[in-house]
């Protein structure tokens, strides 16, 4: 959405979720069942030159956290899985060192007519 924001000075992290498609897993005809895809991509950011340490760490306590998970949802009693979760390295950007934690996931939910 291109918002406008300072940048911290220290170490940070961006979270984000991409929702991709969404398509109906049953032929019910009273609830129908969905499973929505889509991306969660956490960016680390490290000042440059102040090593990698902080940055590794982060980025391991971040794929702990998403990689191959299984989530129970409040409210439509649905799930929410991640799967496919990788480390990436980034290009240093804006004099901060960078990397990023990236995976896909769904998510089911019903829907009462």
């Amino acid at each position: 959405e291109n918002v406008r924001f300072e940048q911290p000075k220290t170490k940070w992290a961006s979270f984000r979720v991409i929702d991709g498609t969404s398509h109906r897993i049953d032929l019910n005809t009273t609830t129908s069942r969905w499973r929505h895809m889509g991306v969660v991509n956490i960016q680390l950011m490290v000042p440059e030159d102040t090593g990698t340490k902080v940055l590794n760490q982060m980025q391991s306590k971040a794929f702990a956290i998403i990689a191959d998970r299984t989530w129970s949802l409040a409210g439509d009693g649905g799930k929410l899985w991640t799967c496919k979760v990788d480390k990436r390295s980034r290009p240093s950007q804006n004099g901060f060192a960078a990397k990023s934690v990236m995976g896909e996931f769904y998510r089911d939910a019903k829907f009462s007519r």
